[in-house]
């Protein structure tokens, strides 16, 4: 009867409940489409940058629709993109 008791036999005792791994997926669902369809405010930190959008004669607006864009291929959020990140977001290939 001991080694009946530690056997588990009807699965009782096997990883986490129902609820709890629901709760789990929910959370990474939750991440992930952040990830993806967060973009964070435009906030003028570089000066050199609004002379140069000035420059250029673009508006608020446009500012706001290029920051978009920049923080919808930037998918490794350093600040930068990268070639690999421009091609991926464009679906062109390497070229040899």
């Amino acid at each position: 009867p001991e080694i009946e008791l530690t056997k588990d036999p009807i699965g009782a005792n096997r990883g986490k409940a129902l609820s709890e791994q629901a709760g789990i997926l929910a959370g990474r669902a939750r991440k992930y489409y952040h990830s993806r369809n967060y973009t964070p405010p435009y906030r003028p930190t570089n000066a050199n940058w609004e002379i140069t959008f000035r420059a250029l004669g673009w508006k608020r607006r446009t500012v706001e629709k290029f920051w978009k864009l920049f923080c919808r291929i930037n998918t490794s959020l350093d600040g930068a993109i990268k070639l690999h990140e421009f091609l991926d977001f464009f679906e062109l290939d390497w070229t040899p």
